[in-house]
């Protein structure tokens, strides 16, 4: 959703029908080249040494461009938990619906930290991550959610960076929200050729 948000045009209308023809096809582990590490990031909060937990995972990843990678974030990861008291709690993804068009979201870690409880989306690309795109992400999780007692925020990994919601101008995020949803749903009933 936030990569058709971030764009304009015929750019707009060219990931809408990319990302209808990826989820055409069957779901591929090996292509997902985070996978791995979000596990990890995921089951070491249940460890009792998350950060010796982490060193250890990267002593498994064999393949070399997933393991230069994954040491970098790892190690930002390690420097963004730092002395914080954290425990987990789960979480279950939930389904957003507008316009006939379904966006799962599914964050990555319900993390109490330092006694408050926080629900967290990682961010692990190279490119620079929008303040914008965040808060998209950050709004959708409160709005489905419904907690207001929590933290919502999206995690910059690389850059040890917490990216939180300020729920006040929810109304408004989830308002545009909708509208590019109803976008993306008049586009999913064109053929796939139309914007290529």
């Amino acid at each position: 959703l936030v990569d058709v948000i971030a764009r304009k045009g015929r750019n707009k209308a060219k990931m809408v029908f990319s990302i209808k023809r990826k989820l055409a096809e069957p779901y591929d582990p090996k292509k997902d080249h985070y996978r791995a590490l979000r596990r990890a990031l995921q089951e070491a909060h249940a460890q009792s040494d998350p950060k010796g937990y982490l060193d250890n995972f990267l002593q498994t990843v064999a393949e070399p461009v997933r393991a230069k990678r994954y040491a970098s974030l790892v190690r930002a990861y390690k420097r963004w938990i730092g002395r914080k008291k954290i425990d987990q709690f789960d979480l279950l993804p939930v389904v957003y619906e507008h316009m006939g068009i379904a966006v799962r979201v599914n964050p990555e870690l319900g993390l109490m930290i330092d006694d408050e409880p926080h629900v967290l989306k990682l961010y692990m690309k190279d490119q620079p991550l929008r303040r914008e795109d965040a808060e998209v992400i950050a709004a959708l999780m409160r709005h489905v959610y419904r907690d207001e007692y929590t933290r919502y925020a999206v995690l910059d990994v690389q850059n040890a960076k917490l990216h939180s919601f300020d729920p006040g101008g929810i109304q408004v995020t989830i308002a545009m929200v909708d509208a590019e949803l109803a976008y993306i749903a008049q586009l999913w009933q064109e053929p796939f050729q139309k914007a290529a």
